[in-house]
Parts: C-alpha cells; sequence; structure tokens
C-alpha cells in the first residue's frame, strides 16, 4: 500500500489484507495461494493481480472493486478508497 498520508487516513476505514496468488512464494505457501486464487475467482470472479477490492464483514458482498495499473496515481487511489 502506498504510504502517503492521504492514503494511510482512508485505509483507517478498512481492515487490509493481502492475498498473494502469484504462486511465487515459498513451497509450504503455494497451498494457500491456490486457496486464494479460488476465493478471488468465486467472491470477485477474476483472476487480476493486483486486484484490489473492498468486501462487506460477509465475506461476499463486493462494495467496490478496481484493478489498477502497474502505477496508480495517488489520485486514482484516493478514488477509489473514498468509493468503499
Amino acid at each position: 500500500m502506498v504510504p502517503r498520508p492521504e492514503v494511510q487516513k482512508e485505509l483507517e476505514r478498512f481492515i487490509c489484507v493481502e492475498l498473494h496468488i502469484d504462486g511465487l512464494t515459498p513451497p509450504e505457501i503455494k497451498e494457500r495461494s491456490k486457496r486464494y486464487v479460488k476465493l478471488q475467482r468465486e467472491i470477485l470472479d477474476t483472476f487480476g493481480a493486483p486486484y484490489w477490492a473492498v468486501i462487506e464483514n460477509d465475506g461476499k458482498s463486493v462494495v467496490a472493486r478496481w484493478e489498477p495499473s502497474p502505477q496508480p496515481t495517488l489520485e486514482e487511489i484516493l478514488g477509489f478508497l473514498q468509493k468503499g
């Protein structure tokens, strides 16, 4: 995540979770990575990385979703977080 004060302020409203799905993880974490891929496909119907989503407490209701460019701007990041 971006360590800018503006972004940190917006992130205070969320519980942030990172799911590493790239498969480049150590062997002992590969199974977990496979479960994360399945979870991303089930909930978000995508297999993009990076992919940002705001999901309700029920773990299934998607409030907002975003597949950012490799170098998102500060305005893009803030815009997404403010939608959630």
